[in-house]
């Protein structure tokens, strides 16, 4: 593989790889009136690239390629401690408001 196209595909894996960090799967912990939550999160990573390296219409020496990578980052659950009880909320509920409810209430509880 030519080193340029080399220099392509391994500039982008690294650059995806900074998103994919093991502290990128729980969240920032979020306290309120005591309550702490940490939000969890699913990580989903996608990665694609192609490259030419050949003869142009001229009969040049020619290299083209290119790469590219994704990253999903979705909120599946939070972590709730609150008064030494330690609880996990699914942000997957099929009913939102009872969810949204449930994490409201625990803030809101003293």
């Amino acid at each position: 593989m030519n080193n340029s196209i080399s220099n392509i595909i391994t500039a982008t894996a690294d650059k995806a790889e900074g998103a994919l960090k093991e502290n990128s799967v729980f969240g920032e912990p979020i306290t309120v009136d005591g309550a702490t939550i940490i939000p969890v999160y699913k990580l989903s990573f996608g990665f694609g690239g192609g490259a030419f390296d050949g003869m142009n219409s001229k009969n040049k020496a020619s290299v083209a390629g290119g790469a590219g990578a994704g990253v999903t980052k979705l909120p599946i659950s939070f972590v709730t401690i609150k008064e030494g009880e330690i609880s996990v909320l699914s942000a997957e509920d099929p009913n939102k408001q009872s969810f949204i409810s449930t994490v409201l209430s625990l803030i809101k509880k003293k």
